[in-house]
C-alpha cells in the first residue's frame, strides 16, 4: 500500500528542502506524494463581516500568480522524480493555510503531513515557523513531520514527539 504524504510548499527553499527530505526519507516506500500551496489575498478574512469578499478578477489574478510558481516548482521538480517508488500531485488551492490543510488531509486521506519548519519570512531567530506550530497542534488526522531549516538528510534516530496529551495515538504513530 502506498504511502500518502502531504507536502506544503510556498515555494521557498525550506519548503523545497523538506520535499527532498521526504524524498530520500521514504525512497524504499512505495509513496505518493501530495505538493500543496494554499494562496490567500493578503487583507481577506472570513472571520471579519467588514472586509468584503474579494473581486473575481483579485481571486482569478492570484490564482494565476499561484500556477505560475506551482509549474516552475513542477520543471524544478523534474530533476528529482526519478524513483519508480513516488508519485506526485501537485494542488494548489485558494483559502487559508490551516483551512485548506485541514481538507486536503481529510480529502486525500493523509497519513503523514512533512513541512519545513520555517517559510518565505526565513527569521533567523525563529527555531519553529508559525505555521509549523498551528499545524502541529491543530493537525489531528495524521501525524506532522517537521524538517528544520537547513536540515540535510541524515537516517533520523530521534524524532521529538511533542504533544498536549489531548488525543489517542495509534499504534504505527
Amino acid at each position: 500500500m502506498k504511502q500518502r504524504i502531504l507536502i506544503p510548499t510556498d515555494f521557498s527553499k525550506n519548503a523545497f528542502n523538506a520535499i527532498q527530505y521526504a524524498m530520500r526519507l521514504f525512497e524504499t516506500e512505495k509513496c505518493e506524494f501530495f505538493i500543496l500551496h494554499s494562496h490567500y489575498l493578503s487583507g481577506y478574512s472570513k472571520d471579519n463581516l467588514l472586509i468584503p469578499e474579494p473581486s473575481k478578477a483579485a481571486r482569478k489574478a492570484e490564482d494565476e500568480k499561484a500556477k505560475v510558481r506551482m509549474d516552475k516548482l513542477k520543471v524544478q521538480m523534474e530533476h528529482y522524480q526519478s524513483n519508480k517508488n513516488h508519485s506526485f500531485k501537485y494542488l494548489s488551492e485558494f483559502g487559508s493555510f490551516y483551512d485548506v490543510m485541514k481538507k486536503t488531509v481529510e480529502r486525500e486521506d493523509i497519513q503523514l503531513v512533512v513541512m519545513g519548519t520555517q517559510g518565505q519570512s526565513d527569521k533567523r531567530t525563529v527555531i519553529v515557523g508559525s505555521n509549523a506550530v498551528n499545524i502541529m497542534e491543530k493537525i489531528r488526522a495524521c501525524p506532522v513531520f517537521a524538517i528544520p531549516v537547513n536540515a540535510r538528510f541524515k537516517e533520523p534516530n530521534e524524532i521529538v514527539f511533542p504533544t498536549s496529551f489531548r488525543t489517542h495515538y495509534k499504534l504505527k504513530e
